[in-house]
């Protein structure tokens, strides 16, 4: 995990894949989100705002 500040916290996953989890609140539904939108191509995952989650 890497965490520019309090609210920028990064997910270094394997094969050169992150996940951009932005500050602490809304934990449980950001939890919720990403192992769906892990089965998707991509290199990052952005669940800072868990209502519209991005894959890059």
């Amino acid at each position: 995990m890497v965490a520019e500040g309090p609210d920028d916290l990064k997910l270094e996953l394997t094969e050169g894949r992150s996940v951009d989890w932005g500050p602490l609140k809304e934990t449980a539904r950001k939890a919720q989100i990403l192992p769906p939108l892990l089965t998707r191509p991509g290199k990052v995952y952005d669940v800072t705002t868990p209502a519209l989650p991005t894959v890059a």
